[in-house]
């Protein structure tokens, strides 16, 4: 499948706009913007993929669309884990000729209908993992992540400032962005320590920012690719992973809750099919719904050895002129929370040259699904 299909048309919505608009317009309207960008009608749009936890519905964005015959539509369960093997299988399609030309798409309005950091009741199909967390006052997806983050400092020596330094590099990134929600608002580290205190140790700034918002983008052959608008960027490979005793964010029964088996086990099946290594990318989109969550996949991807991501952030690494440029949007904690699919795309930009904060001469750009559930990654190549 490596090379086999293409990306060749992004799109959104404005990422800072407060106003509810139904997912579907949202998702029309970054569609719209896709199509555009690839110099094709909507009309070129046999196929649809998304997460399952998305609630726009294929049937609905068709008859928006006014598409008239979809010959492929599948999801993918694990919300934010499922983005990147939604454009997977969105290649998978194309090489086996089930659809010419596949949409992969998300929306969320994630501020002002369902806001997804707030405690709510737990989706039945994970009520076996939600009746052992709730009880121990962990209701929202800040509260769970913060006992993995103290226990990695417990076992890593990592520290609030490593965990601000995350937060920090996101904003440096988002500032420069104006489709960001942080366009033009830094965020220094007094600022940082002075953010309320959400769940021990994570305060505000280590926490990802709701959005209104939709993505969208465009997978053709790579055949089909050449005669585009774009210049085609190559899914160069994909893979998922699903670790041991898998509960949902995240898995408390295993032996060691700092180690992301998931993002362990498809950062193995990623290089293997790609026939690269961590040292060959140029950039990074990494999920960034929580800090320490951005160390602990720098760590199970293989960019920094286990337990030293803390110290290797700290020293600039992530920035523009560090080791390996990341969240170059300002990810999910700058720029919009889209369950990674604007982190996807902006992995797109790179390979294109176009990004707003572009990192000279990228051959290969990495995005991650999230850390913490049964996830997916990217490899994108020029």
């Amino acid at each position: 499948m490596r090379d086999s299909a293409a990306v060749i048309g992004i799109g959104h919505t404005n990422f800072r706009n407060n106003v509810l608009r139904t997912e579907v317009r949202m998702t029309v309207e970054a569609t719209l913007v896709a199509c555009d960008d690839a110099g094709i009608q909507p009309s070129h749009i046999d196929g649809m993929c998304t997460v399952s936890t998305d609630v726009t519905g294929e049937n609905n964005l068709a008859t928006a669309l006014g598409l008239h015959s979809l010959r492929f539509f599948a999801e993918v369960p694990f919300g934010g884990g499922g983005t990147c093997a939604a454009v997977g299988l969105a290649a998978m399609a194309v090489a086996s000729g089930r659809a010419d030309t596949v949409l992969c798409y998300r929306a969320l309005n994630g501020r002002t209908r369902q806001r997804l950091g707030g405690a709510q009741l737990p989706d039945p199909r994970f009520t076996k993992d939600f009746q052992f967390y709730i009880p121990a006052g962990l209701s929202t997806p800040a509260q769970i992540a913060a006992v993995i983050a103290r226990r990695h400092m417990y076992q890593y020596g990592t520290t609030q400032r490593q965990l601000a330094a995350v937060a920090l590099n996101s904003r440096g990134y988002a500032v420069t962005n104006p489709a960001a929600r942080f366009f033009n608002i830094p965020l220094t580290l007094e600022d940082y320590a002075q953010g309320r205190m959400v769940a021990d140790p994570l305060r505000l700034y280590d926490c990802c920012v709701d959005s209104d918002a939709s993505v969208a983008l465009l997978v053709t052959s790579a055949e089909r690719a050449r005669d585009c608008k774009q210049r085609p960027v190559y899914i160069m490979a994909v893979a998922q992973g699903m670790g041991s005793r898998t509960e949902m964010m995240p898995s408390f029964s295993r032996a060691d809750i700092t180690c992301c088996e998931e993002a362990r086990e498809c950062a193995t099946a990623l290089w293997r099919m790609a026939g690269i290594g961590p040292g060959d990318v140029d950039v990074a989109q990494i999920y960034d719904h929580f800090t320490p969550m951005v160390l602990i996949a720098l760590e199970e991807y293989g960019f920094v050895a286990k337990g030293g991501s803390g110290p290797w952030v700290e020293s600039g690494a992530l920035g523009r002129d560090g080791a390996l440029p990341t969240n170059t949007s300002g990810g999910q904690l700058g720029e919009a929370y889209v369950n990674g699919m604007n982190q996807i795309i902006e992995a797109v930009r790179q390979v294109r040259g176009t990004s707003v904060n572009q990192v000279p001469d990228v051959e290969i750009s990495f995005a991650s699904g999230g850390s913490g559930v049964p996830t997916s990654a990217l490899l994108f190549r020029r």
